[in-house]
């Protein structure tokens, strides 16, 4: 063979090796562990997949019982705080221990410029909100990416409640 053949021959080795390579096609998915984001009073107050909401906002020292303040113990005052959710999967607001019933209220505000509201009803009497998807619709911030939720209860003591994607 000549050495021009000789290197046609190998061009085209080098060739089909080159297309058959081509075909060959990766899937590569890139994971993102389930995340919630939650802001009180525009600071971030947690993320990850289970925060604490409680101790967060706690009453003004001169509300606290025994600081010269008269409130009658059948109050019917309700004390309420604002937070602002954004998540990549759907989550759920809880309490840690049972309440009794209508002691605790959720109100869904609005949703950021970005987000989605796609609310359930709660499947344990526990549950207090329920988000089914996550908070994004489309691109953005991630305050964009929020939803407001108010968080309503009767008296002083802010209830225990735990933000939770599991």
């Amino acid at each position: 063979m000549s050495g021009s053949r000789l290197i046609i021959v190998l061009l085209l080795c080098i060739a089909g090796a080159l297309s058959s390579a081509a075909n060959v096609t990766h899937h590569v998915r890139f994971a993102q562990p389930d995340m919630v984001m939650v802001w009180h009073a525009d600071s971030l107050i947690g993320s990850g997949d289970t925060i604490r909401i409680a101790g967060v906002g706690l009453p003004d020292e001169a509300e606290l019982p025994g600081s010269g303040v008269l409130i009658s113990s059948a109050s019917d005052a309700r004390t309420s705080k604002t937070i602002r959710v954004a998540s990549n999967t759907g989550f759920f607001l809880r309490s840690v221990e049972s309440l009794p019933a209508g002691s605790v209220a959720i109100r869904v505000i609005e949703a950021g410029p970005n987000a989605q509201i796609q609310s359930r009803p709660p499947a344990d009497s526990r549950i207090l909100f329920q988000q089914s998807t996550r908070t994004a619709k489309r691109p953005g911030t991630p305050l964009s990416q929020a939803i407001t939720l108010e968080i309503s209860w009767r008296g002083n003591a802010e209830p225990g409640l735990v933000l939770s994607t599991r």
